[in-house]
């Protein structure tokens, strides 16, 4: 595509003014309505112009990953919020990208960047808060780590081997044991898993799920980014937060 980059900058602004539009005017009669196919069809258009139809379809799998219909009307509306959300939060790194390195140089940037690894809670209802910031990094392409894959070494061994490998840990703390009302611990894993990066040296990004207490009183008070799953405008600006600190970070 020959067009500037403040053009394309423009024009993915645009796209995601469109999408909070749609998912403002959200009701149960109106999903996936012409406004939306319209706005969805024209970004895959333009990735597929900026870098090719292969960025198109990551983009398409980055925000429907993990994403379903509920046949609750209520729940229908909710997820198609979230399911626009995670749009907006791509186009957002997407954006991020351009301006910093242009059209052409995004791919031989991402050479240079360091690679992190995802520290996550495995539970089924907490993947759609987990795919909803790797999302963001599958749409900028950065190449990332997480405990998944099977391995003949113990957990904690694997884990641990994982995070010496990495330049960054990113750690998304999703609420598990109930303190008192509102109140939650995480996963004990990934306080573990924060501790012990810590302790060689590895930078850290934290995601805290709002109502998460108990941290293990690490001292990243000015670094936390809170999100809640539930809200679209405040996962919106954890995506803001989330892109400033992996630039912080030399993720991208």
């Amino acid at each position: 595509m020959d067009i500037s980059k403040p053009d394309i900058i423009k024009l993915i602004d645009k796209k995601i003014k469109e999408f909070e539009d749609i998912a403002r005017r959200a009701t149960h009669t109106n999903l996936y309505d012409e406004n939306y196919h319209k706005t969805y069809e024209g970004v895959e258009m333009l990735l597929t112009d900026l870098y090719s139809e292969e960025e198109a379809q990551k983009f398409r799998m980055a925000v429907n990953m993990g994403f379903w219909v509920s046949a609750d009307a209520n729940g229908s509306v909710k997820e198609y919020r979230e399911h626009i959300a995670k749009c907006i939060g791509s186009l957002k790194a997407y954006r991020e990208r351009i301006k910093n390195f242009g059209v052409s140089k995004a791919k031989e940037n991402l050479k240079k960047s360091k690679v992190p690894f995802v520290s996550i809670s495995l539970r089924e209802e907490d993947k759609n808060a987990n795919v909803y910031f790797t999302s963001i990094l599958d749409s900028l392409q950065v190449k990332y780590m997480t405990g998944e894959p099977y391995s003949e070494k113990n957990i904690p061994e694997k884990v641990e081997s994982l995070i010496r490998e990495c330049d960054v840990l990113i750690s998304i703390f999703v609420g598990r044991g109930k303190l008192k009302k509102d109140q939650y611990t995480p996963p004990s894993w990934l306080i573990r898993e924060v501790v012990y990066a810590k302790s060689i040296g590895k930078g850290i990004i934290l995601l805290v799920e709002e109502g998460v207490k108990d941290i293990a009183s690490l001292n990243y008070e000015k670094e936390i980014i809170y999100f809640q799953r539930d809200d679209p405008k405040k996962m919106k600006n954890a995506a803001d937060r989330f892109l400033q600190a992996l630039k912080v970070h030399k993720v991208i």
